[in-house]
């Protein structure tokens, strides 16, 4: 019971946050310079079609009479109309956000998968080579900027070893996507059978998913090194060793379990994050995802689709950070809410 009165109340402080943040989201967009009706219409329209567009829109009235329009659209689940795609903005979000959770799941399970055991491996043979070099690569993963990450793996496996698919989304133009069940190429592809599909999908996701997944790799591996260091020299990680319990045992049952707190939320972090903030990933790649879309909105002063996607990034970061805090029970049955 206790759970879900703790749930609730962080899902009603979801409210003012996004509120908060599509006040501060609104006023940015619509002080800017630059005008969306000249993407509406044309560079070349009349000044009284633009005047005339102006007032059938709304955008001559106040900006707190605008912010008003907006906020009763947005709680009829209205998130506004994209000039540039000439769509409902919830529309673009359903199609676009199935790219980004693909490519962000894949990668965030690379990192997984490779950082935590590295980062225990790390701890374990503390100051040997092994754990200097675990280092050397959590300090670049962090310092090295991702988008030169994913230019210097365009040129190198593309351009010069021709092994990797060219940047240009999900597939190439003469390949067929599988049929659309989920709108995760790789997902669809295995529930519809496509293997044709499935390889190319593949093939197309491994780079930006690596690139991504580099970024990730480094904040996970120095989290798990740092909480198994502290874990491994608590008392019941020697009483357990003095029982003659296996090194392994020890490792994995014992300590690792112990040690996760600070791992999961790092990685419930890191998901909220790259599910929003992998822009510069999808623009390098050209992957059809909601970073790509938010840039291309801002490029061309397009302001809803830009409050629909921060408004999005933000739920979800909330979302995933309540779900961290739940998974605390499951990993310490000592916590209790």
């Amino acid at each position: 019971m206790r759970i879900i009165i703790y749930t609730l109340k962080r899902l009603l402080l979801l409210i003012p946050i996004l509120l908060g943040i599509s006040i501060i989201t609104f006023a940015i967009t619509h002080i800017i310079p630059g005008d969306p009706l000249y993407i509406l219409l044309s560079p070349y329209a009349k000044e009284d079609d633009i005047q005339n567009a102006r007032v059938e829109l709304g955008l001559d009235k106040p900006l707190y009479v605008q912010y008003g329009i907006y906020l009763n659209d947005l709680v009829h689940g209205d998130l506004g109309y994209a000039y540039r795609t000439r769509k409902p903005v919830l529309d673009d979000i359903k199609q676009r956000f199935p790219a980004t959770f693909e490519l962000t799941t894949l990668s965030l399970f690379l990192a997984v998968i490779v950082g935590v055991p590295l980062g225990v491996q790390a701890a374990v043979h503390r100051d040997t080579w092994f754990d200097h070099l675990v280092r050397i690569v959590s300090v670049g993963g962090v310092s090295i900027p991702i988008f030169w990450t994913g230019v210097v793996l365009i040129y190198i496996l593309y351009y010069k070893l021709k092994i990797a698919p060219p940047p240009m989304g999900r597939m190439g133009i003469m390949d067929t996507p599988p049929d659309t069940i989920t709108g995760m190429y790789i997902m669809d592809s295995i529930l519809t059978k496509n293997w044709v599909a499935l390889k190319v999908s593949l093939k197309y996701i491994a780079l930006p998913a690596i690139t991504l997944s580099f970024a990730m790799l480094a904040p996970i591996m120095r989290i798990t090194r740092n909480s198994m260091l502290e874990v491994l020299n608590s008392n019941f990680v020697r009483t357990a060793r003095s029982l003659g319990l296996s090194k392994r045992t020890v490792i994995y049952n014992d300590a690792l379990r112990n040690a996760l707190l600070p791992v999961v939320t790092s990685i419930g972090q890191i998901l909220g994050w790259s599910l929003g903030g992998e822009v510069l990933v999808e623009v390098v790649f050209s992957w059809p995802g909601l970073g790509y879309y938010a840039v291309n909105s801002i490029l061309n002063t397009d302001y809803a689709p830009v409050q629909g996607f921060v408004l999005l990034t933000a739920m979800i970061y909330v979302l995933v950070n309540l779900a961290v805090d739940l998974l605390y029970t499951v990993i310490d049955p000592r916590i209790t809410y």
